[in-house]
């Protein structure tokens, strides 16, 4: 059995020298390989030393309004495009491509561009409660915006789950009947 077993691992290393001899590359497609590499780490060098002279963390080579931004799916490289819409006409007034992943920070500018391409005096905004920061809407409101904007919800992780319990919304009509019981499921 072990003559067999020797017979075969012999056999297996012939077989290895003749490929190599046969399947490796020549002179000349290590010269080729050679040259790309030297040429990508002269690129790589390149890239490195003009992300520094600007001053950024974070380049992608034909996309240079891309960043990395948090999202739900963690760090991704992404865009954050800000667009202004008339709601009468339904036209994109303005649009931007911005470097920060927060839209609470982009409700002033965005007012302010809002505010210049459409050329009156006041405006009213409507955003969701991503834009929602006080201090940037008292700045549209100084400026003759008005700001419809959610607050932002937080979620309660550090207590108990009973702390909050969420409450049905109910509306209620002037002749209602008053007495209105809860949804079932809710407290």
């Amino acid at each position: 059995m072990n003559a067999r077993i020797d017979a075969w691992l012999e056999g297996l290393d012939e077989t290895d020298r003749e490929e190599a001899h046969r399947d490796g590359p020549d002179d000349d497609q290590r010269r080729r390989t050679l040259e790309r590499l030297k040429a990508l780490r002269d690129q790589t060098r390149d890239n490195r030393e003009r992300m520094e002279r600007l001053g950024i963390q974070h380049h992608v080579t034909g996309e240079p309004e891309a960043r990395l931004m948090r999202s739900p799916q963690g760090s991704r490289t992404a865009y954050n495009l800000q667009t202004v819409v008339d709601t009468d006409t339904h036209l994109i007034v303005h649009h931007e491509t911005v470097q920060d992943g927060d839209d609470s920070r982009q409700l002033r500018p965005m007012a302010d561009a809002a505010q210049a391409a459409l050329e009156t005096d006041p405006i009213a905004l409507l955003a969701d409660a991503g834009y929602s920061n006080g201090e940037r809407q008292q700045h549209c409101e100084d400026r003759h915006v008005a700001c419809h904007i959610p607050p932002r919800r937080t979620v309660n992780n550090q207590g108990a789950a009973s702390s909050i319990r969420p409450m049905p919304f109910i509306m209620i009509r002037p002749g209602m009947p008053t007495a209105v019981r809860p949804i079932t499921g809710c407290r």
